[in-house]
């Protein structure tokens, strides 16, 4: 059975835990903000660093820093994310039941769920084509 995460994980990363995609259009919210000022506070590292960490895509489902930490409060480091899978796999289930989806077998997504997820987690419809072309391709795979 072919998992939404399975999917995400495809499309995000071609399944590479230590996957790592700096989002230089990203624009910080308030909780990136918040973050940064709490990292630089932190003494362990300065402003702009912090704010490379919550601008950057992480792990086998790129899961921004910014919700890694400040919506998910991950409270390890992320040398311990990228070398722990499991935690990878726990943050995207906690992350797309934040936005109201649970991480099911990926043919049972109908359409309007499928694009709204899509919306959602990459902000774009376009990315639910992504979605569907990886599952289609992990499908005929035996």
């Amino acid at each position: 059975m072919i998992l939404l995460s399975d999917c995400v994980a495809q499309v995000e990363s071609s399944g590479n835990p230590l996957a790592m995609r700096y989002e230089p259009d990203y624009l910080p919210t308030l909780n990136s903000i918040q973050l940064t000022q709490k990292f630089a506070t932190a003494g362990y590292m300065d402003t702009n660093t912090a704010r490379m960490i919550t601008s950057t895509s992480w792990g086998k489902f790129q899961i921004m820093g910014a919700n890694l930490y400040a919506v998910l409060k991950y409270e390890d480091t992320l040398v311990s994310f990228l070398s722990d899978v499991g935690s990878q796999l726990a943050a995207f289930q906690s992350f797309i039941g934040h936005l109201g989806f649970t991480d099911g077998p990926f043919a049972m997504m109908g359409e309007q769920s499928l694009l709204q997820f899509a919306r959602l987690y990459n902000g774009s419809e376009v990315y639910a084509e992504s979605l569907k072309h990886a599952y289609v391709q992990m499908d005929i795979v035996p």
